[in-house]
Protein backbone atom coordinates (compact mmCIF):
# COMPACT_ATOMS: atom_id res chain seq x y z
CA UNK A 1 0.00 0.00 0.00
CA UNK A 2 1.65 3.26 -0.73
CA UNK A 3 0.94 6.81 1.13
CA UNK A 4 -0.18 9.54 -0.90
CA UNK A 5 1.16 12.96 -0.28
CA UNK A 6 -1.83 13.95 1.94
CA UNK A 7 -0.99 11.07 4.58
CA UNK A 8 2.56 12.09 5.08
CA UNK A 9 2.14 15.90 5.65
CA UNK A 10 -0.37 14.35 8.26
CA UNK A 11 1.98 12.39 10.25
CA UNK A 12 4.67 15.16 10.05
CA UNK A 13 2.13 17.42 11.68
CA UNK A 14 1.41 14.71 14.64
CA UNK A 15 5.17 15.23 16.21
CA UNK A 16 5.17 18.75 16.68
CA UNK A 17 1.71 18.73 18.30
CA UNK A 18 2.84 15.73 20.47
CA UNK A 19 6.08 18.11 21.40
CA UNK A 20 3.68 20.81 22.37
CA UNK A 21 1.30 19.12 24.16
CA UNK A 22 4.34 17.31 26.37
CA UNK A 23 5.53 21.49 26.65
CA UNK A 24 2.21 21.85 28.06
CA UNK A 25 1.57 19.28 30.49
CA UNK A 26 5.65 19.78 31.97
CA UNK A 27 4.24 23.50 32.08
CA UNK A 28 1.10 22.88 34.16
CA UNK A 29 2.68 20.10 36.63
CA UNK A 30 5.57 22.80 36.96
CA UNK A 31 3.29 25.20 38.14
CA UNK A 32 0.92 22.94 40.07
CA UNK A 33 4.35 21.75 41.79
CA UNK A 34 5.43 25.74 42.63
CA UNK A 35 1.77 26.54 43.90
CA UNK A 36 1.21 23.43 46.27
CA UNK A 37 4.81 24.08 47.44
CA UNK A 38 4.01 27.53 47.78
CA UNK A 39 0.88 26.62 50.21
CA UNK A 40 3.08 24.00 52.21
CA UNK A 41 5.68 26.69 53.32
CA UNK A 42 2.93 29.20 54.26
CA UNK A 43 0.95 26.53 55.92
CA UNK A 44 4.51 25.10 57.58
CA UNK A 45 4.66 28.76 58.93
CA UNK A 46 1.45 29.49 59.90
CA UNK A 47 1.87 27.31 62.55
CA UNK A 48 5.65 28.08 63.77
CA UNK A 49 5.74 31.83 62.90
CA UNK A 50 2.32 33.96 61.91
CA UNK A 51 0.62 33.08 64.85
CA UNK A 52 2.83 34.55 67.10
CA UNK A 53 3.92 37.59 64.83
CA UNK A 54 0.91 38.91 63.45
CA UNK A 55 -1.76 37.16 65.95
CA UNK A 56 -0.22 37.37 69.75
CA UNK A 57 -2.96 39.19 71.69
CA UNK A 58 -5.04 35.79 70.04
CA UNK A 59 -2.86 33.57 72.33
CA UNK A 60 -1.59 30.41 70.84
CA UNK A 61 -4.64 28.40 70.06
CA UNK A 62 -6.17 31.42 69.05
CA UNK A 63 -2.85 32.63 66.84
CA UNK A 64 -2.71 29.43 64.81
CA UNK A 65 -6.61 28.74 63.93
CA UNK A 66 -6.30 32.28 62.44
CA UNK A 67 -3.18 31.90 60.81
CA UNK A 68 -4.71 28.29 59.17
CA UNK A 69 -8.14 30.70 58.23
CA UNK A 70 -6.09 33.45 56.36
CA UNK A 71 -4.49 30.09 54.41
CA UNK A 72 -8.04 28.87 53.82
CA UNK A 73 -8.91 32.00 52.40
CA UNK A 74 -6.48 32.16 50.10
CA UNK A 75 -6.69 28.59 48.81
CA UNK A 76 -10.70 28.88 48.42
CA UNK A 77 -10.19 32.61 46.81
CA UNK A 78 -7.63 32.17 44.18
CA UNK A 79 -8.46 35.96 42.88
CA UNK A 80 -5.07 36.48 41.13
CA UNK A 81 -5.77 34.03 38.54
CA UNK A 82 -9.14 35.26 37.82
CA UNK A 83 -7.39 38.39 37.78
CA UNK A 84 -4.72 37.87 35.19
CA UNK A 85 -6.63 35.83 32.82
CA UNK A 86 -7.09 37.04 28.94
CA UNK A 87 -9.29 35.96 26.80
CA UNK A 88 -8.51 36.22 22.90
CA UNK A 89 -11.05 38.29 21.06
Amino acid sequence: MRTTTAEADDSSQVAPANSQARRVTAASVLGTVLEWYDFFLYGTASVLVFNKLFFPGAGDLGGTLASFATLGGRFLSPTDRRCDLRLPR
